[in-house]
């Protein structure tokens, strides 16, 4: 099967290796934690002397890769809300998917879709959109069914490069959601992808039990919906828009910094 983007599969920028120190399989590299007096490397298991910066953070490992080994030049973000005691533990839950990490990022300004593909009752409506360097961020607001009942939600979503998403998202029944959405590529044609979120408390007991029980089956189903469209996808240099979708031009021109010519 042919490659499908007229870009490297690996773009530089801070990607996830997993929560313990074992063998993992990533950018086409088999990898392994080392620990120097000076930090954290991944290297290469068959060729050493590729190393990658490494650090520990949200309980996660992460490396930056860079085709050409330059060295980081954003960091990862700390989720405060990972480890404080107003909010549950986070759950965890993953999938492989036949996609480039920056369709990935496409799809969050990919408006249309919200109501074609996942369950919310209208068309997001985009508030805020601001490119920063190594970022972008959006905040929209919607409307969706969850728990049995149609509220309002809104969602703020920061991407740190093309492999970290922070997001928090509150709805107006009191549910506040903080997400860590980390894609990592695998081989040519296939990433990783590691969703962690945390649950703010409400103080209720029951509420907080069934919060858990429900959040994690809800985030699952919608999520998964994506990955057949993804995996269908044909990459257009110049697609058809729908209205509203003129965003996805400006991240397509955030996302070229990520590329680089590897020395040969």
């Amino acid at each position: 099967m042919s490659y499908r983007y007229p870009f490297t599969p690996f773009p530089k920028g801070w990607y996830r290796i997993g929560m313990q120190e074992k063998k993992i399989y990533a950018f086409d590299r088999e990898l392994k934690l080392n620990r120097r007096n000076n930090g954290l490397v991944f290297y290469d298991i068959h060729n050493p002397e590729y190393t990658f910066p490494a650090v520990e953070k949200n309980s996660n490992f992460f490396c930056f890769y860079d085709e050409n080994h330059h060295a980081p030049y954003f960091e990862v973000p700390e989720i405060l809300e990972f480890n404080s005691q107003e909010w549950q533990a986070p759950f965890y839950l993953s999938w492989r998917a036949r996609v480039h990490a920056q369709e990935i990022a496409e799809n969050a300004l990919d408006l249309s879709h919200f109501c074609t593909v996942h369950t919310y009752k209208d068309v997001p409506t985009l508030s805020h959109f601001k490119i920063s360097d190594h970022q972008f961020n959006v905040v929209m607001h919607s409307r969706k069914k969850t728990m049995g009942m149609v509220s309002n939600i809104s969602m703020d979503i920061t991407y740190h490069g093309l492999g970290i998403v922070v997001a928090n998202v509150a709805t107006e029944s009191g549910i506040d959601l903080k997400v860590l959405l980390m894609t990592t590529p695998i081989e040519q044609e296939y990433v990783d992808i590691t969703m962690g979120v945390a649950i703010k408390k409400t103080g209720n007991f029951l509420k907080d039990f069934i919060l858990r029980k429900v959040i994690p089956k809800d985030v699952k189903i919608e999520f998964t919906r994506d990955i057949p469209v993804w995996e269908s996808k044909i990459y257009r240099s110049k697609p058809l828009l729908c209205q509203n979708e003129g965003n996805i031009v400006r991240i397509r021109k955030w996302a070229k910094q990520f590329y680089v010519e590897t020395n040969k």
